[in-house]
């Protein structure tokens, strides 16, 4: 399978090696994204985001992707996708898996897996992982057609929720990023990105002490959920907002035993169509 040219690994690669020493636990996973970041800046994917047609007018409230025509670069991804989880799998298959992770159409997955006798959480994850440098790449490539003002909590180019929040720079802009395509948009500071609550009774923090001035977690009663925020000099890119992500599990323990959870479903399924290309 064809690597990318030395740069971006070359800087992720220490981050996902502390993440895995640290969290030995999540080799299950952190083995799979050094598979895809190792090919996350080939070319190929920004000639594929460049080829997709998108709708010429759409909803005011839809992600840039929905309805969306993408062409797949089809073997590398089987390639990916056999590299990442152990089994042998076609390119017809390869660019199912890649479809149902972008829609967030579980059912697409679930088939495959069941023919494949393989588990179809973890396929769902995996092809989650495997969908990122497309998605990045649309991100990249058609960066001028995401709204500037975006009031929504879900992604304005792919509709996941977000993976976190980031309070950047010395003024502390809110700003919430996608985990998927890495697309980063802002946010008011008081406002619960899944239920729009502001109502700053119904808004909280769980602040860990050892961590207090870097990374903590905002909650929300009137939905339940919650959503972990770092403060930063500049914005996490790309890879870098997964490798913390699995590196603040503790944050995600914390919020969990006090009652409060990330939202099952997407915040916005797109309808997208992904062809071999």
């Amino acid at each position: 399978m064809r690597r990318t040219t030395p740069g971006l690994f070359e800087e992720l690669e220490p981050l996902i090696a502390a993440a895995g020493a640290r969290h030995p636990q999540w080799l299950v996973l952190i083995e799979p994204l050094r598979e895809v970041a190792s090919v996350a800046d080939d070319p190929v994917w920004d000639d594929a985001a460049g080829r997709a047609t998108l709708p010429n007018r759409r909803d005011a409230d839809a992600p840039v992707l929905h309805g969306a025509r993408l062409a797949a670069p089809a073997q590398l991804l089987a390639q990916l996708i056999t590299r990442v989880t152990a089994w042998s799998v076609s390119v017809t298959d390869a660019v199912t898996l890649i479809e149902g992770a972008i829609r967030g159409d579980r059912r697409r997955i679930d088939r495959i897996a069941f023919a494949a006798d393989q588990d179809a959480a973890a396929l769902a994850t995996l092809a989650d992982l495997a969908a990122m440098p497309l998605l990045q790449s649309c991100a990249r490539v058609h960066h001028a057609r995401i709204p500037q003002h975006w009031s929504h909590g879900y992604c304005p180019v792919c509709g996941t929720w977000p993976v976190s929040a980031e309070l950047v720079g010395i003024d502390r802009s809110r700003d919430l990023r996608c985990g998927r395509c890495a697309a980063g948009w802002r946010a008011p500071q008081l406002r619960c990105p899944y239920c729009g609550e502001q109502d700053h009774e119904r808004l909280g923090s769980l602040v860990p002490e050892a961590t207090r001035e870097t990374r903590f977690i905002e909650t929300c009663k009137s939905c339940g959920g919650y959503i972990k925020t770092f403060t930063t000099l500049t914005p996490a890119i790309g890879f870098e907002l997964t490798i913390k992500d699995l590196d603040s599990v503790e944050l995600d323990l914390a919020a969990i035993e006090q009652g409060f959870a990330r939202p099952a479903e997407p915040g916005f399924r797109l309808d997208v169509q992904l062809a071999a290309g």
